[in-house]
């Protein structure tokens, strides 16, 4: 063979000197690729197999006020019981929010 078989890449000149074939593959009679079969390959390299799903990221935008206001909620019913842990609530809140929009920054 003249080519890889997995990407059908043609090797270089002189690759194969100083070896021989092994006696196993000189009797292997490998079925012909169907033209079908070679085209949906071709495709596979070319054609992204994902597509972008902006509705994903309208939904993640919806999220920011729902949870903005369950943190707000939260900090006002614990800043009447402890004001120090009051504090903390908006510190976890303030790394919530930065890892949301991480997150949705990196997803778009």
């Amino acid at each position: 063979m003249e080519h890889c078989v997995y990407c059908g890449a043609v090797f270089p000149d002189g690759l194969k000197e100083g070896f021989t074939e092994p006696d196993a593959l000189k009797w292997v009679e490998r079925p012909s690729l169907p033209n079908d079969a070679a085209r949906q390959l071709e495709l596979l390299k070319v054609l992204p197999l994902e597509k972008k799903r902006p509705a994903a990221a309208y939904l993640g935008l919806l999220v920011l006020p729902v949870f903005g206001i369950l943190f707000y909620l939260l900090y006002q019913l614990v800043l009447k019981t402890s004001p120090a842990s009051a504090f903390l609530v908006l510190i976890a809140g303030a790394g919530f929010f930065a890892y949301l929009v991480w997150a949705l920054l990196k997803r778009s």
